[in-house]
Parts: C-alpha cells; structure tokens; sequence
C-alpha cells in the first residue's frame, strides 16, 4: 500500500523513528528479511496469501500464492 498524501501529525511509536521514505529507498532501511518479500509482493498489485516458518528467530521457509 502506498500512501500519497497524509493530513496531521506522525506522533512517537515505541516500533521506531516514524519518517516518510521514498520508494527507492525502503530496501536501504534496516528491516526484517520478511518485509522484504512483502514489499515485494504488494508491488505485483495481485493479493496474495503466505505462510514463513521461523526457526530459532531466523526465517527457514515460506510458502506465498498469488490470486
């Protein structure tokens, strides 16, 4: 989802510094593996459903269908 225009005021959150980024920038920041695929994926335009396994905090596989 991309957002183009927002009215008020970005207010603190305990997930991190908020702060619009431009789209060629998003895989420059320091986020998980799995927002990677998603990021990805929401770009298709295409709704999907997935499923990650996660062993010992590290993805191990992931299943994704596309409708």
């Amino acid at each position: 989802m991309i957002a183009e225009d927002f009215d008020g005021e970005i207010i603190d959150s305990d997930e991190g510094n908020l702060e619009w980024v431009d789209d060629g920038k998003i895989y420059d920041l320091n986020i998980c593996e799995r927002d990677k695929f998603l990021f990805d994926w929401m770009n298709q335009e295409k709704f999907f459903s997935t499923k990650m396994i996660y062993v010992d905090g590290k993805l191990e596989s992931y299943q994704v269908v596309f409708y």
